[in-house]
């Protein structure tokens, strides 16, 4: 049953016991937890290191990078290296569609023995150790959020083309998160610019073809972040629009690198729904 939130309060004589630091510890802990899913939607944080973006190997394996995301509960997933996922090639002998999630963990560890009074033993700490994990359920994206999905084809290699991220929810203020959908993200190599006007010359990605707007209909609206992957830029961009070759509406996001040297920049373009 929820109760009132109480801290310690300390005082001369108090003889605080290892519950009542525990209780001390766990008021700020709740209180985070409280700010997180009260303020913010459950998702990957953006902008933390790689933004847990699965990549697969030259062998076919998936490493899921560094990065942080929030779940429904309020709780920091934190990931600070990579994470080669448990995948075996019998995973990989059945065509089906699989599921690459992280969900919250935790565990004690640094055991310090009292070798003369045992009851006095114990861990010191308890780490957060959140868990990459895949299935062929997909993720409620509330505890268990989803960081791609693929679909296995018995025989094929598993290439990097192979992994989907459209199910992949980014973390955002409350409210926020439903009104933008992740229409195309990836990496491109983007030369040094030399002009400020934006041309057909400029390193540019399509994202999206849709027939020709209705004078009288709703009109797509994007938005944009790109970044170079390691120092560089700045990286300006700029979606526009023009006719294909098939009479439809092409979507393109430009890049520009007003840097030195050329750059891979990582784009992820939304579309609010």
């Amino acid at each position: 049953m929820q109760t009132f939130f109480k801290r310690l309060n300390f005082f001369k004589g108090l003889f605080a016991t290892a519950e009542d630091f525990q209780a001390e510890q766990q008021y700020h802990i709740e209180k985070r937890w409280l700010h997180n899913r009260s303020l913010h939607s459950p998702g990957v944080v953006r902008g933390e290191r790689e933004e847990l973006m699965v990549l697969v190997t030259e062998n076919g394996t998936l490493n899921v990078q560094p990065g942080c995301a929030l779940d429904s509960v309020g709780r920091e997933l934190y990931v600070p290296d990579a994470v080669t996922l448990d995948l075996k090639a019998k995973d990989l002998e059945v065509q089906r569609r699989l599921y690459v999630y992280i969900t919250y963990g935790e565990g004690p560890v640094e055991r310090r023995t009292h070798h003369l009074n045992p009851e006095y033993s114990g861990h010191a700490f308890v780490q957060e150790n959140p868990q990459i994990r895949w299935s062929t359920e997909k993720p409620d994206n509330s505890e268990k959020l989803e960081l791609a999905r693929f679909d296995v084809q018995p025989g094929r290699k598993l290439t990097q083309a192979s992994i989907d991220r459209s199910g992949l929810r980014y973390a955002a203020a409350a409210g926020a998160a439903s009104a933008l959908k992740l229409v195309r993200e990836g990496t491109t190599e983007v030369s040094q610019t030399r002009e400020a006007a934006y041309s057909e010359e400029e390193t540019y990605v399509k994202f999206e073809e849709l027939p020709g707007a209705d004078p009288g209909g709703p009109v797509p609206i994007y938005v944009a972040t790109a970044r170079p992957v390691e120092r560089g830029g700045p990286i300006h961009w700029r979606i526009m629009t023009l006719f294909g070759e098939s009479g439809k509406l092409e979507y393109r996001i430009y890049l520009k690198n007003w840097g030195k040297n050329s750059v891979k920049v990582r784009y992820q373009v939304y579309r609010l729904v």
